[in-house]
């Protein structure tokens, strides 16, 4: 079982981004798999759990219950190769949480960074598909007033038996204190 992890974004934000998101997907046929699940902000990759997914869980959900909400702030929409995603400046809770559960991952159960954990970019996917129908939608896109900044005040575990985009879906939610 592979799993996921990601802060997730205000309703209202990914409401309004979907509304201008899914009629653009579908006018360039682009795949509607990262619609999937809720709008977020990946905390790091998903990795494979074997068949230790429910204790990792358990002990990633512990971990993220030490946290109080706390506001991020998206950048930019930028497309990488066949991706379009919106970045979301660096702080020091998103990166302390990213090391933290890189860190316990490794020391619990040996589960190791993957290379793009190693120089993580916060982000949040909006597309994948053609990098041509991409380059289009990043276009598209640029328009897009993105908010100076948006409250997090719950955590998404998913799990996929495959690991392919599209095929995860939530598991738990870690709902935050205020800070």
């Amino acid at each position: 079982m592979y799993i996921w992890i990601g802060c997730a974004l205000p309703q209202n934000f990914e409401d309004e981004l979907r509304a201008h998101t899914r009629p653009l997907a579908q006018a360039l046929a682009l795949d509607l798999e990262p619609f999937s699940l809720p709008q977020h902000i990946s905390l790091k990759i998903s990795f494979d759990a074997g068949d230790r997914s429910e204790e990792i869980l358990y002990a990633v959900e512990t971990l993220l219950r030490q946290e109080t909400q706390f506001a991020v702030h998206p950048d930019s929409i930028v497309r990488q190769g066949n991706i379009l995603w919106i970045t979301f400046q660096e702080n020091e809770i998103l990166r302390e949480i990213h090391n933290r559960l890189d860190s316990e991952l490794q020391q619990q159960f040996g589960i190791g960074q993957h290379p793009f954990d190693r120089r993580f970019l916060f982000h949040s996917t909006v597309y994948i598909g053609e990098e041509n129908k991409i380059a289009l939608a990043e276009e598209k896109l640029q328009s897009l007033c993105l908010p100076k900044s948006l409250h997090i005040s719950r955590f998404l575990l998913g799990v996929s038996p495959s690991g392919k985009t599209g095929t995860y879906y939530v598991v738990r939610e870690v709902s935050l204190e205020n800070g």
